[in-house]
């Protein structure tokens, strides 16, 4: 019986190593506003067993990345009428330690440099060969031990995406827990909108279950958290969800 049974555990342990490989599969969100390039794009890295998430436009593209959260970002400078560096403060909030590339077929050195100074690891003009793009993606895309803090300004504070520490003026004032924090995180990749309680019920909770006083309670909390930066504004909006925004004050 014992050889029998040393092939069955052989074939189990077989079974689960390949759905692990398969759980483990590396994720690409790649924007591009180029449908042809794009397609292309996507077939060199699905051929290298890459799982592609393609979008040809930056809408919504902060709310795709909290949902897919992937291993690494291939984002166009151009995409249709839209500068993606003028969204990366956005961008890299939603992506918190995610690596980007950027690709463009400008040519501009100050492109190339305003979007390394922004985060970009790469920054690659098209047209490029497949064995470059693979290469990259290959070197940079995160894996499970990754970690690069990256800190974001809103108003006069200051937030740590990776230890979620807020600072005002540069001093400590809290540590948001993770349910804050990703609060946090979806209302402001959406400031000036409405949030609906489904939409954070579904993004922060992720179908565990959250009565409204729940959310009520951690929206409270935040605003406490902000209240010292009068231009900081969360809002209820009855019926609605919560809606944060920031005053202008230069215009």
């Amino acid at each position: 019986y014992l050889p029998s049974l040393y092939r069955s555990i052989a074939n189990i342990n077989n079974i689960w190593t390949t759905i692990k490989k398969n759980m483990e599969k590396i994720k690409v969100l790649f924007v591009d506003d180029d449908l042809e390039f794009g397609h292309i794009a996507t077939k060199i890295l699905q051929a290298a067993d890459y799982e592609v998430y393609f979008q040809n436009s930056l809408f919504g593209i902060e709310n795709n990345i909290m949902k897919l959260n992937p291993n690494i970002i291939i984002l166009d400078v151009m995409v249709g009428e839209e500068n993606s560096l003028e969204r990366i403060n956005d961008i890299k909030l939603a992506a918190e330690d995610i690596p980007i590339i950027f690709v463009s077929s400008d040519h501009d050195v100050e492109t190339e440099e305003q979007a390394t100074e922004n985060g970009a690891v790469v920054y690659l003009e098209k047209p490029f060969d497949k064995e470059k793009l693979l290469l990259w993606v290959k070197r940079y895309a995160k894996s499970n031990d990754f970690s690069n803090s990256r800190q974001i300004n809103i108003g006069a504070y200051t937030i740590d995406t990776e230890s979620h520490i807020l600072r005002y003026c540069g001093n400590n004032e809290k540590t948001l827990s993770n349910t804050e924090f990703a609060t946090f995180k979806l209302l402001w990749i959406n400031k000036g909108n409405v949030v609906s309680r489904q939409e954070f019920k579904k993004t922060v909770w992720k179908g565990i279950f959250c009565s409204d006083e729940n959310l009520n309670n951690v929206v409270y909390n935040l605003r406490r958290y902000f209240s010292k930066d009068a231009s900081i504004h969360l809002e209820t909006i009855r019926g609605e969800g919560f809606k944060m925004w920031i005053e202008d004050y230069s215009a």
